[in-house]
């Protein structure tokens, strides 16, 4: 339309152009139209020949982007493992990732992609992990919320029928904080390890793993201290019980024992990975037993080792018989 045009509009034309004009700044029409994002594939590093390089890059770039995967592949610093979440095609059993997964990733590279590289596409799923890490045992004390209600005064005697003591209630308390502090500071100084001691279906075993709050996050595999495999059993458990403290009945297991408490951070090599590297504890300790006098006579008095007798018979609820309540 042109200037002779608006000049020849006459007044009525006029003022319904001037609402017209109202309506469409009032629209949704001149709201900010999305910019599509262009195909993964137009990303990708190419050659002379415009054919796409068979690199890390470009399968970083589909791990990083691709809807199936952005985001869901992370490094978990709990575990040192690296993790898979959400929903895939293929049948999982675990978060953990596996050799299955990554059979599985190959093959939807290269038929989606033509990226075909296994090597680049293994390398590239750890560092798109590292750079996404995450601590699902922060994240899930981070998402708690307290209704109101204190538990742990007598958690010990509700469900292991422990004696109503200030003792009981501090042991307990002070194992459950240095639990948490080391999952947020690991490597936190705590060489305290309470020992649950009463007969055989006391309980205490599963006591332990509610404290865990996850199963996987509970461990009863230890059973020397000076075995090779201790770190790696050590990996991805928060509470650790070293069962039937008998075991540390000479003077000579009581200092290995006190000194592995007071360990703060191990060395070692994670699978698959080249070179050892320190790692700060992020796990905890106790001990079960089925004898009070588990321990010799210790001149230091052995004071890392916090004892509570527990008796079923006097818990308001037998935690074998209802986990829940």
């Amino acid at each position: 339309m042109s200037k002779q045009d608006f000049q020849n509009l006459t007044k009525e034309q006029m003022e319904k152009l001037q609402i017209l004009l109202g309506e469409l700044q009032s629209s949704s029409v001149t709201e900010e139209i999305p910019i599509k994002e262009p195909p993964l594939s137009e990303l990708f590093t190419r050659d002379e020949k415009g054919k796409i390089l068979q690199s890390k890059n470009n399968c970083l770039l589909v791990l990083n982007h691709d809807p199936l995967f952005a985001g869901k592949i992370k490094y978990n610093e709990f575990s040192d493992k690296v993790d898979i979440c959400g929903d895939f095609p293929w049948k999982r059993y675990s978060v953990t990732y596996c050799d299955n997964d990554l059979r599985h990733i190959i093959l939807y590279l290269e038929s989606e992609y033509g990226l075909k590289k296994d090597g680049d596409i293994a390398t590239a799923i750890n560092i798109a992990a590292y750079d996404n890490s995450y601590n699902p045992i922060k994240e899930k004390l981070l998402s708690l919320k307290w209704d109101g209600i204190s538990r742990l005064p007598d958690a010990l005697h509700h469900f292991l029928g422990a004696a109503k003591s200030r003792l009981n209630t501090e042991i307990l308390k002070v194992f459950m904080l240095g639990a948490i502090v080391r999952i947020f500071d690991p490597g936190h100084k705590f060489e305290y390890m309470p020992v649950l001691v009463g007969g055989q279906g006391a309980g205490k075993s599963t006591f332990l793993r509610l404290l865990a709050m996850e199963d996987r996050y509970f461990s009863d595999d230890i059973k020397k201290l000076d075995d090779d495999k201790i770190y790696a059993r050590l990996q991805g458990h928060w509470i650790n019980e070293i069962p039937e403290m008998l075991a540390v009945s000479s003077a000579k297991a009581v200092e290995e024992t006190k000194k592995f408490l007071s360990t703060q951070s191990d060395i070692y090599r994670v699978p698959y990975e080249t070179t050892a590297m320190d790692h700060p504890r992020q796990c905890v300790f106790a001990g079960t037993s089925n004898k009070i006098h588990f321990l010799p006579m210790d001149k230091s008095g052995n004071r890392r080792f916090l004892p509570v007798e527990v008796h079923p018979e006097d818990a308001d609820c037998h935690i074998l018989d209802d986990e829940k309540a």
